[in-house]
């Protein structure tokens, strides 16, 4: 029992440690798609980045697709 209990606080502190990992941004421009709109000074966390597009997640879980130039990373 004491084997199972390891792995699975093993696994927890990895899996908080990659959440903690992700990075934040502000939006620097406003963003409109037929999905819905993100407003300038808005903060996103930043899921994936590639070819000058970036996935974000905003606060309320709903999930975008910007342009990299709009974003400005914070710390």
């Amino acid at each position: 029992m004491s084997k199972l209990l390891f792995v699975v606080q093993w696994t927890y502190a990895f899996i908080r440690t990659i959440l903690q990992m992700k990075k934040k941004a502000i939006l620097i421009k406003d963003f409109h798609s037929a999905d819905g709109a993100l407003h300038a000074g808005e903060t996103v966390i930043v899921e994936h980045e590639r070819d000058g597009y970036t996935r974000v997640q905003t606060d309320m879980g709903k999930l975008f697709v910007v342009p990299t130039h709009i974003l400005k990373e914070i710390p």
